[in-house]
């Protein structure tokens, strides 16, 4: 129905498209021409690059690996590996530029073939040099070699050989080897003619020696001659020979990339100044097009659409106001129907106006309704905030008073802690008493219910002995701290004040002093305090040890094998008197054994990634993996694995650990 103006477009379009694709096409083939010349003149480049690479391993081959016994012993090259790389890397990529289709200049591809065929005679005479160089040799390898054996068997026969003119003919052999001068050549057979007419008139040879030496000679000097005709062939230092055919066949090659850089850029910069002429001619092509269609589409759409849209921006200009003349377009197109529809539109629109100008109303009326109800629970909920703002204040006057409550009671436990601290010695002194020893001792609280004891006396008439004790109270924090107190008291005046060491005089000592302190005057009580302890002396100059255990083993590693003594199941000082049951071990310890004293914290300890406890079989494989390791070691080892075996969970229990290697 509305083809007419559709089909003019889609014709002006056709042809519009034709051009331009014809021009993009001759521009295409035209810049991937010149692209592919430009990618062959980076090739070229690269292997112009390569091949002086090349040119710089050869000179390393002929300059040390022909003076080099690795090179004639092993028969492997890596200066020559390198060029066989390089030359397959250039007789290939040479064969592909020549094999590209749109190089189609003959005299490049003749410049390339010849290339090639200079690159085969290049490779050949690298080969040939390095096979006449491994047959000469070098020291006792190839021809030289041969002739340092031939020489070494006439000096073993020094009796029938005039051994100076054979040193001569060594030395005027190596002089030749060192400078090359033909000077030498002559001397070294003068004196072996001298040499053979020596021993030819030796009267004291037999006829079978005779002949084995002066065949030796013969053969020594032969290979003196292959050498010398070798070192010609090859003309290492005449530069004749092959090495001349090399150097000129280099200097070939040089100028062979040159020229062919040279015509490769000449021949891109002719393509563009013809893809340049071409698209010049294009290009007026389409603006002379594009101007033609510009008018026609002027003509049939832009005038058009030009009244159409002055007249919309009037109505929008005019609030939308009915009143606006408008006459629709007759015309049977496209534009004549966009016309009429928008008359539709403004009809439909100025309709659509008046409906929701008469909801607006509505709705304003409504939400003023709801702002007054708004007003009124905001009243409500201010009278709310202010009885909460009451309330906080409250609650923020009792959180002072607990946070000074708190403060006051953790300065009363930290200053137990220092009295305790004061009490018990440094951890690092009982390295004075035995220096291969540690105590490894982190309370749960602030204060600890752990502690430990260490002495050194030496008893009248007895040899020195060393008191060691870990000792577990009752409970933990402060009530755990003041029984440490009371029970440290009591072992050390048993110890120090007494002077007595022997176990079950200590252990009994300490259970009447501690029942004694805690039932005095509560005769009645259902007191449960206590302690556990664990409690050795030992006495170095006959390595004995006394062990007595209150619900406290001992642990002895000794060639990797673990010793459990088990200790009494009591409780220190929770009866008047301890049973005569209480077992008290003498144990005759060895050089390098690793004893261990602890409480049950450490094994105790929840954490891992089940959040269950250590246990005692844990710990155990624990000392025995680190028992061999330092005693400095050994305490950070178990502090670094029980925090990672405790990780965000809280300790249960204060923990001791003490060892000392024999």
């Amino acid at each position: 129905m509305f083809s007419p103006l559709r089909n003019k477009l889609m014709f002006w379009f056709l042809i519009f498209t034709a051009i331009s694709i014809l021009f993009m096409g001759v521009t295409w083939f035209g810049i991937k021409q010149e692209k592919q010349y430009r990618e062959v003149i980076d090739r070229i480049g690269e292997y112009e690059k390569t091949f002086y690479k090349d040119i710089n391993v050869v000179n390393n081959y002929l300059l040390y690996e022909t003076a080099d016994t690795i090179y004639f012993s092993k028969g492997k090259s890596k200066y020559l590996d390198q060029h066989n790389i390089f030359y397959t890397k250039l007789r290939k990529g040479f064969n592909s530029l020549n094999n590209l289709e749109n190089i189609d200049d003959f005299t490049l591809k003749k410049n390339m073939d010849g290339i090639i065929a200079f690159l085969t005679q290049y490779d050949s005479i690298i080969k040939t040099i390095a096979q006449k160089t491994y047959k000469r040799g070098f020291k006792d390898y190839g021809y030289v070699g041969d002739m340092r054996d031939k020489a070494h068997f006439l000096e073993r026969h020094n009796k029938y050989v005039d051994q100076n003119l054979l040193l001569n003919m060594r030395r005027r052999e190596k002089d030749y080897l060192i400078r090359y001068e033909r000077a030498y050549i002559v001397k070294f057979r003068e004196i072996g003619n001298r040499l053979n007419h020596s021993i030819n008139s030796n009267t004291k040879i037999g006829l079978t020696q005779k002949e084995a030496i002066n065949e030796a000679l013969y053969q020594y000097m032969m290979l003196f001659d292959k050498v010398i005709q070798l070192d010609k062939e090859i003309g290492f230092h005449s530069q004749n020979g092959l090495s001349k055919e090399l150097h000129t066949l280099t200097k070939a090659l040089k100028a062979q990339f040159s020229l062919l850089v040279n015509k490769t850029h000449q021949r891109k910069n002719e393509l563009s100044k013809e893809l340049q002429g071409y698209f010049l001619i294009f290009a007026l092509t389409l603006v002379l097009l594009s101007i033609l269609i510009s008018l026609r589409v002027s003509k049939h759409i832009t005038n058009p659409l030009r009244n159409l849209s002055a007249y919309i921006n009037d109505f929008i200009s005019s609030d939308f106001q009915p009143d606006q003349d408008y006459t629709p377009l007759e015309d049977k197109n496209e534009i004549g129907r966009l016309s009429r529809n928008f008359y539709i539109l403004k009809q439909e629109i100025v309709r659509n106006i008046r409906y929701f100008k008469e909801k607006v109303e509505e709705r304003t009326a409504e939400i003023l309704h709801q702002k007054n109800e708004i007003e009124n629970q905001k009243e409500e909920i201010q009278s709310q905030r202010d009885i909460l703002q009451k309330t906080n204040n409250t609650m923020e006057k009792q959180k002072q008073v607990l946070e000074v409550q708190n403060k006051n009671i953790i300065s009363i436990i930290k200053y137990a802690q220092r009295i305790q601290s004061a009490l018990f010695a440094d951890t690092d002194a009982v390295k004075d008493i035995w220096h291969d020893s540690f105590v490894f001792i982190q309370p749960k609280d602030i204060v600890s219910g752990d502690f430990y004891f260490f002495d050194s006396i030496r008893p009248q008439n007895s040899p020195n002995k060393h008191v060691f004790a870990a000792i577990d109270c009752t409970g933990h924090g402060v009530p755990g701290a003041l029984m440490s107190i009371l029970s440290y008291n009591s072992l050390k005046q048993t110890i120090r004040e007494l002077e007595h060491t022997n176990p079950l005089f200590v252990v009994t000592y300490m259970n009447k002093f501690i029942h004694d302190a805690l039932h005095s005057r509560q005769r009645n009580s259902n007191l449960h305090d206590g302690l556990d302890m664990a409690y050795v002396v030992f006495e170095p100059e006959s390595m004995k040890l006394e062990f007595i255990g209150i619900h406290m083993p001992l642990y002895i590693i000794r060639n990797e094998e673990l010793i459990e003594y088990k200790g009494s199941k009591i409780m220190l000082g929770n009866e008047p008197e301890i049973p005569h049951t209480i077992s008290k071990h003498t144990i005759n310890l060895q050089k390098g054994d690793m004893v261990y004293m602890f409480s049950d914290g450490y094994a105790d300890q929840f954490g891992g990634a089940s959040g269950k406890k250590f246990k005692k079989k844990q710990f155990k494989q624990l000392l025995k993996a680190i028992s061999d390791e330092s005693i400095d070691k050994q305490k950070m080892e178990l502090k670094e694995t029980f925090e990672d075996w405790r990780g965000t969970i809280d300790q249960v229990d204060d923990v001791l650990v003490m060892g000392f290697r024999v």
